[in-house]
C-alpha cells in the first residue's frame, strides 16, 4: 500500500481524535480473544476430535464458567468425555444429550427451579438439549456450579456427582475427567481446589 503525505496525516489526524479508551478496550478485547483459543485450542486439535463444539460454543462456554465460577478446564473435559464435544450426542441408556449430557429431570429442575425460566418442555427435551446448545451449556455450567457448593467446594466431588452413577464409576469417571485435563491442558483437578 502507498500512501502520499496528506493521506498519512489525515489518517494520524484520525488516529489522535480517536478516543484513548476505546482503542485501549479494544486491544484488551482483541487479545483477550486471542489468548482464549491460544489456551484452549488443544480442545480443536485433540487426537480424535470429531465434534462440532467451535469458537462460538468456547466464547458462550467462557461466559458461563466465569458467571459461575467454574475452571474452563474441568467443564471442556467434561464435554470432551460426555459428549465427545458433538451438540447432537444423545445416550442410548438414558434421555442424556447434548454437550453435557443432561438428563430429562435434572434438566428440569435446573431450567425450572435453578436458573427460573418457567415450565421445562419435558416431552421435547432430547430436542431441545441437542439443538439449544446455549441452554445444554447453561444448564451445564449451573448444575456443576450447585454440585460444587453441595460438595463442600470440592471439585472432584461435584464430578462424581455430575457423573450420577455408583460410587466406584463415579471415582472412575473423576480419574478420567483428570486425565483429559492432563492431556489436554497439562493439569489437574486438584489445581483447582481452594
Amino acid at each position: 500500500i502507498t500512501t502520499n503525505d496528506s493521506e498519512t496525516e489525515y489518517i494520524i489526524n484520525i488516529m489522535d481524535d480517536t478516543d484513548d479508551n476505546k482503542l485501549s478496550k479494544t486491544t484488551e478485547e482483541i487479545y483477550s480473544e486471542v489468548k482464549l483459543e491460544d489456551i484452549y485450542s488443544s480442545v480443536f486439535n485433540w487426537q480424535i476430535y470429531t465434534g462440532d463444539f467451535g469458537i462460538d460454543q468456547l466464547y458462550y462456554l467462557k461466559s458461563q464458567c466465569d458467571k459461575y465460577e467454574i475452571p474452563m478446564e474441568i467443564m471442556l473435559s467434561i464435554i470432551c468425555i460426555k459428549s465427545g464435544s458433538t451438540s447432537t450426542a444423545k445416550s442410548p441408556d438414558s434421555s442424556a444429550s447434548g454437550y453435557c449430557q443432561l438428563v430429562k429431570n435434572t434438566a428440569e429442575h435446573v431450567y425450572e427451579h435453578l436458573l427460573k425460566y418457567g415450565n421445562y418442555d419435558i416431552d421435547n427435551h432430547t430436542e431441545i438439549m441437542t439443538t439449544n446448545w446455549r441452554l445444554n451449556i447453561e444448564i451445564g455450567c449451573r448444575l456443576l456450579y450447585c454440585l460444587y457448593w453441595n460438595s463442600d467446594a470440592s471439585w472432584e466431588l461435584a464430578i462424581q456427582k455430575y457423573y450420577g452413577s455408583s460410587d466406584e464409576d463415579n471415582i472412575k469417571y473423576v480419574n478420567l475427567v483428570n486425565s483429559r485435563m492432563l492431556e489436554l491442558f497439562n493439569t489437574s483437578i486438584s489445581n483447582f481446589q481452594n
